[in-house]
């Protein structure tokens, strides 16, 4: 056990969390070969490293979509912020002529 939260915690450092750049927001990794099959458990009577082999990898792989997930839910509050910083400043100019209209007349 100790060395598992090890490993994620290691795999968790390396990835730099949410303020490593937004590379890969919103898209989904790639598979890879390595990537066994979500329920693809050891078949009865194998070791118990290729269990412990399993639990880990199953472990990478919820880590892996989790961080997905997060890049994706960071971005998307990037996107609405930029929209309300957008909405904010065309409210401002619209202020600002209503003004000048007033003004003026």
């Amino acid at each position: 056990a100790e060395y598992m939260g090890t490993r994620l915690n290691s795999m968790s450092s390396r990835r730099g969390g949410a303020a490593a750049g937004g590379a890969g927001r919103g898209k989904k990794p790639a598979r890879t070969e390595e990537e066994p099959e979500v329920g693809a458990a050891p078949a009865e009577g194998e070791s118990p490293q290729d269990l412990t082999q399993f639990v880990q990898d199953l472990l990478q792989q919820m880590q892996t979509r989790f961080q997905t997930m997060s890049d994706q839910i960071i971005g998307r509050i990037d996107q609405m912020g930029a929209r309300i910083d957008d909405l904010e400043k065309s409210i401002g100019d619209l202020m600002q002529q209503a003004n000048i209209d007033a003004d003026g007349q």
